[in-house]
């Protein structure tokens, strides 16, 4: 009788079973969000490591040819082995994309329908990822589908597309018009100046800010230089850049400032922090960040900006020129 009662015990009772169950809930439960923050702070981490990278990248280019690298160049002479490059194809070689680099240079050119030798890196390197312009906190990855036109000129296929990245540089201090040397193109000081900041990859201004986004196909107002920007990235501050030194062309920069703004602020809104895949204000930069915005500064620093920053005092810290003294709240 004893074995048998013994027999009948070694198994769990259904109430058992569903305490043991409700146990666990409550544990996952529990450590689902610590798993999550471990994870964003990961994320963020490299980040601002990648921030860093192109900091340093835009300092170890000064250092090599003298002059910072300008927001974009757009040099057609002479034609037809023209040269038209973002600031981000230029620092490609400063953080160990020389590969890359050299099959979107003119000294690499390829030959389009037309016979000429339209050598263009939105053609050749358009599509590639590069890892350091990409942060993995980003919900909205995002890959623009317009370069089924551009490709066929040269051979490709339509499912050869833009890559897209998530910083975006100040033209102010990237002047495509003048690039001048790490000290002459931030007269305020290098460690008061933002040089780059955090951007989504995909923006659609349709959505609720009233702009006229393209669907789902386009970064919009964040590629305001859409033939140049491979990689689909932005300059930011091209409205206020337009005010304060003007639309004249140069040399290496036949076509002027660009149109479309992606301005330092949006009346008072410096920035946006952590919007819904999609619904991000493309006029301003956006961190997917909780809190903050990752920003790098021109001596080659990361700092992390708080999202109750003024406006005034995010455009007094993104104008490398202006005089004044960056307010309290930086």
């Amino acid at each position: 009788m004893i074995r048998a009662h013994l027999r009948r015990r070694q198994g769990f009772t259904l109430i058992e079973l569903l305490v043991v169950i409700a146990i666990i809930a409550v544990l996952i439960g529990l450590l689902l969000p610590a798993v999550q923050k471990v994870r964003e702070a990961a994320a963020r981490t490299q980040c601002v490591n990648n921030l860093k990278q192109i900091g340093l990248a835009a300092h170890d280019y000064e250092n090599t040819y003298n002059k910072m690298p300008g927001a974009w160049v757009d040099d057609r002479s002479p034609y037809p082995n023209r040269d038209d490059a973002t600031f981000w194809f230029m620092l490609l070689p400063f953080i160990e994309q020389g590969n890359l680099w050299n099959q979107g240079t003119k000294n690499n050119p390829v030959v389009a329908n037309n016979g000429f030798k339209d050598q263009s890196p939105y053609y050749t390197v358009g599509s590639a990822q590069v890892k350091t312009y990409i942060c993995p906190s980003d919900p909205s990855g995002f890959t623009d589908t317009r370069t089924a036109s551009l490709y066929p000129l040269i051979g490709g296929t339509t499912s050869e597309l833009y890559a897209t990245a998530n910083y975006a540089a100040n033209v102010m201090v990237f002047d495509p018009n003048g690039p001048k040397s790490i000290v002459s193109s931030m007269p305020d000081g290098t460690s008061n100046t933002v040089i780059t900041a955090h951007r989504y990859r995909w923006c659609d201004a349709s959505v609720i800010w009233g702009g006229a986004g393209q669907g789902t196909n386009t970064n919009w107002a964040l590629t305001p230089r859409q033939a140049y920007n491979y990689w689909n990235m932005a300059v930011f501050g091209t409205g206020t850049y337009r005010a304060r030194r003007g639309t004249g062309g140069s040399p290496t920069n036949v076509n002027g400032v660009v149109a479309s703004n992606m301005d330092f602020v949006s009346g008072t809104l410096p920035f946006t922090i952590a919007p819904a895949p999609g619904y991000c204000n493309p006029v301003v930069t956006a961190s997917p960040h909780a809190g903050t915005m990752p920003v790098g500064l021109g001596d080659g620093s990361v700092r992390t900006v708080g999202s109750g920053v003024s406006a005034a005092t995010w455009l007094n810290a993104c104008i490398p020129d202006d005089g004044n003294v960056l307010g309290s709240d930086w």
